[in-house]
């Protein structure tokens, strides 16, 4: 099949942000003091994409709480900082399981998040209604008749696609987050897709940037509107989404030297 990604490529400023996202990611992988603290730093940088993931949709903490674990108590937002935790902890394991069978992948991950929000019988399975959480207040979702056929889509273009990994990153992001696949969690598996698929392609195999800090840097309104504007289906707005996540692909690959000293 023809692979619809690389048409991105020649959208305003997507070929440059994605190199430029590279560039960071490449300079961060051949860092001498990363490389010597790469266990630390990909754990840090899992907890602080939790902790950037999770504030999203409100569920928002100070990292020490979170670091201790007293952030992970039995309130609304202590459960949702759990399942969010158990589920940048499970990404590892679905590298090679997303690479083959995406739609797996992003079961698991639902299921793991939403566990206690949504009823044991909606874990990882798409939503077949038209209601959905909405914390982001971004408006109506694709319809449940939709869903079915865009993940198809997006599952073939995930295993077949040859186009730079954080293009590939992008577009996974804000498919997930623009149709809101699930009842419940949609944009927490959205923005914890990026890391697994710049892992799966080879781009961050270690997992040591942490993209979702880029995007809580960008913050809720940019956010909104980059997702909004890829829903509206434009070039435009394609290429806005997309500028948006290489962006904070970028400045997630630039946080780990400044864990490390300190700072």
């Amino acid at each position: 099949m023809d692979d619809p990604l690389l048409g991105l490529l020649d959208l305003p400023g997507v070929a440059e942000a994605v190199e430029s996202a590279r560039r960071s990611v490449d300079a961060l992988l051949w860092d001498r003091a990363v490389g010597r603290a790469q266990q630390e730093v990909t754990a840090e940088s899992a907890l602080r994409g939790a902790w950037a993931n999770a504030w999203f949709d409100g569920a928002e903490a100070g990292l020490p709480e979170l670091r201790s674990g007293a952030a992970l108590d039995s309130s609304p937002i202590g459960r949702v900082l759990s399942g969010v935790v158990a589920m940048h902890a499970e990404l590892p394991s679905l590298v090679a399981i997303v690479g083959t069978a995406p739609a797996q992948a992003l079961a698991r991950m639902h299921a793991i998040v939403a566990r206690g929000f949504a009823d044991d019988s909606e874990l990882g399975r798409p939503r077949s209604g038209e209601v959905v959480d909405d914390p982001l207040r971004l408006g109506a979702p694709a319809s449940a008749a939709e869903v079915a056929e865009r993940l198809s889509d997006l599952s073939q273009v995930l295993v077949a696609s040859t186009a730079p990994g954080i293009l590939v990153a992008a577009v996974a992001h804000a498919e997930i987050a623009s149709m809101r696949p699930f009842a419940w969690g949609s944009g927490l598996v959205a923005r914890g897709l990026p890391r697994l698929l710049l892992a799966q392609r080879g781009v961050d195999p270690g997992m040591l940037g942490a993209p979702e800090v880029g995007l809580k840097a960008a913050g809720r309104p940019a956010y909104v509107r980059a997702v909004r504007a890829y829903a509206q289906g434009t070039p435009q707005g394609v290429a806005e989404m997309v500028r948006l996540v290489a962006a904070a692909v970028e400045f997630g690959a630039q946080q780990p030297v400044t864990w490390i000293e300190g700072t």
